[in-house]
């Protein structure tokens, strides 16, 4: 009898346990992306897609430390190597006073150009030589599990092309995409504000 009640009380701890195993699931990677009103599709129109994400301290213009937090995703035109002078498309969000309390690579909110808080965005297309004219987003999600930080959000915004001389429209969509904190992803690491 008392082999039973064993029996019985090392099962039951083993399905207590078993329940608690909860498989962590973050849904299929989407980004949808539209440049002056027309569909663009990201995996034709771009070789290398990728994401950076950075967490760390700055001394303000107040002198006064502070926390930025930063996301990059990226597009680039070429294989190979990412560099600001090939011809990109850029959605960068930058919140210049974060909370510091989390440790996300970025924090959901509402962030724009030109930014009225301290969370920026901006839409860049090739090196020094384009400006973000306007522009509005947000983080709608951040999920921090084991296999590591996932981002959903939407922007929308004009900034100037250099390549067409023109003012161009963008508009991107973007749910569950994993950030990366390898800086070879992006050249938009240091940002300095005001820059």
């Amino acid at each position: 009898m008392k082999t039973i009640k064993n029996i019985l009380t090392l099962l039951s701890i083993l399905f207590i346990f078993s329940c608690d195993d909860r498989v962590e699931e973050i849904g299929p990677e989407s980004i949808l992306m539209w440049i002056d009103g027309e569909v663009w599709d990201v995996d034709e129109e771009y070789e290398r897609i990728t994401t950076y994400g950075s967490r760390d301290t700055y001394v303000d213009t107040a002198g006064e430390q502070k926390t930025r937090k930063i996301f990059v995703l990226h597009f680039q035109k070429q294989k190979g190597r990412i560099e600001s002078l090939n011809e990109h498309y850029a959605l960068i969000f930058v919140d210049w006073d974060a909370a510091n309390y989390t440790q996300s690579l970025i924090n959901e909110g509402f962030y724009s150009n030109p930014h009225t808080e301290d969370k920026e965005v901006l839409l860049q297309i090739v090196g020094p030589y384009d400006y973000t004219i306007g522009a509005q987003a947000s983080i709608t999600e951040v999920r921090m599990i084991s296999s590591g930080q996932y981002v959903s959000g939407r922007a929308d915004g004009i900034f100037f092309n250099p390549f067409t001389q023109s003012n161009t429209a963008g508009i991107i969509e973007f749910e569950n995409v994993r950030v990366s904190t390898d800086e070879e992803n992006t050249t938009y690491s240091d940002l300095i504000r005001g820059q």
